[in-house]
């Protein structure tokens, strides 16, 4: 996938990025664990694992995801994957759209 700097509208930022960590955490611990956890955040996710919808803010439900993982991973591991994904994944310009904690 390329960079996600080419999306014009923020909800599908959102929603790309979070298909992204799903992604990565799937490969990581699996399919059912990793969309267990996401499960627990605001996010609709499809019988072959893909980002249908999410509710609420997307910043938000980028903390929330990261909150999952933490619990699986630690929070410096955990941090650190997704900042990883960040700064391969969005633009010097989009990543004001990620919350603070969270940014590369």
């Amino acid at each position: 996938m390329a960079e996600l700097e080419d999306s014009t509208n923020e909800r599908e930022f959102y929603q790309e990025l979070i298909q992204e960590i799903l992604n990565q955490q799937i490969n990581s611990l699996g399919e059912k664990a990793a969309l267990t956890k996401a499960r627990r955040a605001p996010v609709t996710i499809g019988t072959k694992g893909q980002v249908m919808n999410f509710y609420g803010q997307g910043d938000d439900v980028l903390l929330m995801l990261a909150s999952e993982y933490e619990e699986v991973w630690g929070k410096s591991i955990a941090r650190m994957k997704l900042k990883n994904i960040f700064k391969k994944k969005v633009s010097q310009d989009k990543r004001e759209l990620l919350p603070e904690e969270l940014r590369p």
